[in-house]
């Protein structure tokens, strides 16, 4: 346990977000996307991705492919592909 972890370790993860996360289910936006999408079909979660986009572009601003490639880095489970992060855009619009 008291070993460090190596700079290049693929196991890092960030826990900053967690206060940005909390700001988000208090503001519950994780019901307002979940009721949203219940009705329409998706075989992805819109709030998942919408939660990725947000922490990523407070943590480490980019774009929404950088996003999607450094989905590892948080602890949540991110369960869409990159495709599935574009064509929710059109629903967030």
């Amino acid at each position: 346990m008291d070993e460090p972890l190596p700079a290049d370790s693929d196991s890092r993860k960030n826990l900053g977000y967690s206060c940005h996360l909390k700001m988000y289910y208090e503001l519950e936006l994780d019901r307002f996307f979940n009721n949203k999408t219940r009705h329409q079909g998706f075989q992805y979660n819109t709030n998942s991705i919408m939660t990725l986009l947000i922490i990523s572009r407070i943590l480490s601003p980019g774009s929404k492919r950088k996003a999607y490639a450094e989905k590892g880095r948080y602890f949540e489970r991110f369960d869409f592909e990159e495709h599935d992060v574009y064509r929710a855009l059109s629903h967030f619009a």
